[in-house]
């Protein structure tokens, strides 16, 4: 059942500016929101100008981390309410779908495949950068679908190592086929994102295209998939495995082993591999025909790409932020990408590319 609440309070069950021509205009916004950092500058919606209006949010949880980090102050300053409705990326997608002769939700959080397919639908507002400050400090990789949504942070996929074993860090994806490492790799469900980003650092690995895949390196992946130890779709598990030693590589997302990293577990990530890391953006954007006035809903995404929210994410979540002047701490920086080089670095999934393979690379995968 949907659960929606005003955040955290349940009330029911349940760089870089891309080209101008992309992204002009939002004059009147601007004025508006020419000061409106989360910094002690002056803003408009300090004066509780909203008060009684609310904007609905979606997105991922119950709405806690979001109150706790801008939800509060954002609520305080602007005499808005904020109402939350949980759902990951699928389930947002299909909701605004669902709904778009009525919509329901004003702002959605989602992976960045949701600004790619409801941008292409029709079904989102593009954002006028100029009215929203802290977008200019957005990476140009992290603008989306033309600037229907924006990246406040990412996460990646990218080898995976056990340090006590494997003490040379990988410089590149063909350390996937070292013979020392036979019977004791670990690689993601084919049927997941994550899986599918496998498939292309091996063709990344072997020279070819992203999103093509030849017959030679099918039968790499083949020695791959027929050495490996296991799947990891039971986290727990595969990390205790990581920890006794019988798995000592593989590729993932770092940030499902946060919990044992800080455990002091021996699994470290490597993201200066020659072919890059795969970054997957997490994305905000405002639904066409949203009922929330817009300068209030562009002065909520004005604070989500604040530094401070990308930092606080960063800290908690371990979702690198997309803009480069975030500072993290060390005991954050040396396990997630940061700053200018690591954006640079990053490599972003093509949606539309790896959308039309998808099925067929999940298929023939299954049959070697």
């Amino acid at each position: 059942m949907e659960m929606q609440t005003v955040l955290g309070k349940p009330i029911s069950r349940r760089g870089f500016l891309q080209a101008a021509g992309v992204l002009a205009g939002g004059a009147a916004a601007a004025g508006f929101l020419a000061a409106c950092s989360t910094d002690d500058s002056p803003s408009v919606a300090k004066t509780q100008k909203f008060k009684g209006e609310s904007i609905t949010l979606q997105g991922w949880g119950d709405g806690t981390d979001y109150m706790r980090v801008f939800g509060d102050k954002f609520e305080a300053d602007t005499g808005a309410k904020l109402v939350f409705q949980s759902g990951y990326t699928s389930q947002s997608i299909a909701k605004i779908k669902a709904t778009a002769a009525n919509p329901e939700i004003d702002i959605s959080f989602f992976d960045a495949i949701g600004g790619v397919v409801l941008g292409k639908e029709g079904l989102l507002d593009t954002l006028e950068i100029s009215g929203i400050p802290n977008a200019q400090y957005v990476h140009p990789k992290f603008i989306i679908a033309g600037g229907k949504a924006l990246g406040w942070g990412f996460y990646c996929n990218t080898l995976i190592h056990q340090s006590e074993v494997v003490t040379a860090t990988p410089t590149t994806f063909k350390e996937m086929w070292n013979a020392a490492y036979e019977g004791k790799t670990t690689y993601p469900n084919i049927e997941w994102t994550d899986g599918l980003k496998w498939l292309i650092a091996c063709s990344l690995a072997q020279g070819e295209d992203e999103y093509t895949i030849s017959d030679t390196t099918w039968d790499k992946i083949k020695e791959l998939k027929d050495e490996q130890h296991s799947i990891h779709t039971n986290r727990e598990a595969t990390a205790e495995l990581f920890k006794s030693g019988e798995v000592v590589f593989g590729f993932s997302q770092p940030g499902m082993w946060r919990k044992y990293i800080e455990d002091g577990y021996p699994i470290v990530n490597d993201y200066g591999t020659d072919e890059g890391f795969f970054a997957e953006g997490i994305a905000v954007a405002m639904v066409k025909g949203h009922k929330a006035p817009t300068d209030l809903c562009y002065e909520l995404i004005n604070r989500v790409l604040d530094q401070e929210t990308q930092k606080s994410f960063a800290i908690d979540n371990w979702w690198s932020p997309v803009d480069a002047r975030v500072v993290l701490p060390d005991s954050v920086s040396k396990y997630i990408p940061s700053g200018t080089d690591d954006l640079e670095n990053a490599r972003l999934t093509n949606h539309d590319l790896l959308s039309a393979v998808r099925v067929d690379w999940m298929e023939r995968y299954k049959r070697l």
